[in-house]
Parts: structure tokens; C-alpha cells; sequence
């Protein structure tokens, strides 16, 4: 679609697809600004139009500088489309690609996107699909969160619908087993992310246990605490939502001195 006009949309260059869809960088005709249409993979059939009324919802629900924005959804009259802010910068999965972060950097990434994650938690929203590739850095090293599509789907047919949810190797164990999915979930996926980020692996793919990868890495114990109860295999044991994970983040970059 590069090159082609969309109502007042110029396709520019696709983004990437995911379990929702795929999303194209555009360029908004009127408004002079580039931004990003999501549209809703073909499996889902009629019901395309619906899930991103819903993904609309969600978003428009959030106001917080760590989420991507929703503009508008559209239709030109054959396809339904939701267009939302566009983060000029890298995803997380690229800046990965060259290895480890270094720990202050990581730092400050986990704790812009644990203040989304609680502005979110916070209006019921539930991401369930937190990984690198839905994570976006500015051009300023500011961190973003995207792509709420699986928080929607989940929203409109029933967090319990078993095997839907998710990516293999980010997803929680509970709704690997296809159990509802609440904030905690999306904490457990913020533990792998953290692992990646600091580790250069997920804790699956790692030699040793998540702790003491992460002790040879030089992470700090406060940091490592943090993210060892975060992956923690029941629920219960995790931080109740992304207020409790800001606190915990916090309080460990206040002893590593770093706030």
C-alpha cells in the first residue's frame, strides 16, 4: 500500500504486524502529521470493525504521555481503520538487537512504562501483550507504550476465552493456561521485558536462573528483588498492578541512586 491515499491518509511504509493486526506509517494529509493506521487482521472478519471500536475505547480512555495516542477511526467506506499517534523512534526490539542495556538507562525506561502500566491499571485497562516489539523509544530515550489491540480484543469477547491472548515467551503462566488475565499479568510481562533488557535473553532462553544472570551482569539486588517478584510464578506473589511495580521501581532506583 505504500504510495496509496486512504481518505486523507498517505501510506508511507508498514510498521509491523501483530495478533491484532497490522499498523502503517501514514501521513496525515490535513493536519500535516505523520501518523499511524491500524488495521484489523482478515481472520477476524466482520468482526474487525467492532474490535477497533473497542481498541478506540481503551485508548481513549488514557491520557498519559507514556501511551500512544488515539486520533480518530475511520472508514472509507470498504475498511475500518483506527489512527493514533505516531512516536517518531525506535522499538524496543531494535534497540535490543545491540545487546544488554546499560542499568541507568533501563531504569528509566522501566519506570516511565510502570507509570503507564499504572495510569492503565488504574481505568481497567489490561494490556496483556507487553513485549519489545509494543514498546517504542523516542528520539529523546522516552519510553512508549503501544498497541492495545489484544487489550481489546480480550475487552469484547471475554478476558477468559482460552488461548487468545498474548505472545509465547512474554505471556504469564496463567493465561498460558488460558486463565482471565488482570494487571498482575501485565506485571509478569514486565519482568520478562526487564530480564531482556538487562540480561539480553528472556528468562526461558537464559543459562542459569533469572537472579543469578542478573547478578552477573553487575544489576544491582534492589533491582534484581524487583524483577525476580515480578516473574513470580503465582500471581498472588507478584505486584498487584503497575502502582505497586512504580512504588517497588521507585524505591530500588532510590537505594541504587538513581533518583
Amino acid at each position: 500500500m505504500d504510495g496509496r491515499d486512504i481518505l486523507h491518509y498517505r501510506m508511507v511504509r508498514a510498521l509491523g504486524t501483530g495478533a491484532s493486526g497490522e499498523a502503517w506509517l501514514a501521513r496525515d494529509l490535513r493536519l500535516h502529521r505523520d501518523v499511524v493506521l491500524k488495521f484489523i487482521a482478515d481472520a477476524h472478519g466482520a468482526d474487525r470493525r467492532t474490535w477497533l471500536e473497542e481498541e478506540a475505547r481503551s485508548l481513549a480512555a488514557l491520557a498519559h504521555p507514556g501511551i500512544a495516542t488515539v486520533h480518530a477511526l475511520e472508514n472509507d467506506g470498504a475498511t475500518s481503520f483506527l489512527v493514533t499517534e505516531y512516536i517518531d523512534g525506535e522499538t524496543l526490539r531494535e534497540l535490543l538487537g545491540l545487546g544488554p542495556l546499560p542499568v541507568p538507562e533501563v531504569m528509566s525506561m522501566a519506570l516511565a512504562l510502570a507509570d503507564a502500566l499504572r495510569h492503565a491499571h488504574a481505568r481497567a485497562v489490561v494490556h496483556r501483550d507487553i513485549k519489545p516489539e509494543n514498546i517504542v523509544v523516542d528520539v529523546e530515550g522516552e519510553a512508549h507504550l503501544v498497541d492495545f489491540g489484544i487489550a481489546a480484543l480480550a475487552s469484547r469477547a471475554g478476558a477468559s476465552a482460552p488461548g487468545v491472548y498474548g505472545t509465547d515467551g512474554y505471556m504469564s503462566p496463567e493465561q498460558a493456561r488460558g486463565e482471565p488475565a488482570d494487571p498482575r499479568s501485565d506485571v509478569y510481562a514486565f519482568g520478562v521485558v526487564m530480564v531482556e533488557m538487562l540480561a539480553g535473553a528472556r528468562p526461558r532462553d537464559l543459562p542459569v536462573p533469572v537472579p543469578q544472570a542478573l547478578r552477573a551482569r553487575g544489576v544491582p539486588a534492589p533491582l534484581v528483588r524487583v524483577v525476580t517478584r515480578c516473574l513470580s510464578a503465582s500471581r498472588a506473589r507478584r505486584y498487584r498492578d503497575g502502582g505497586a511495580l512504580f512504588a517497588a521501581l521507585d524505591g530500588a532506583a532510590v537505594a541504587m541512586g538513581l533518583r
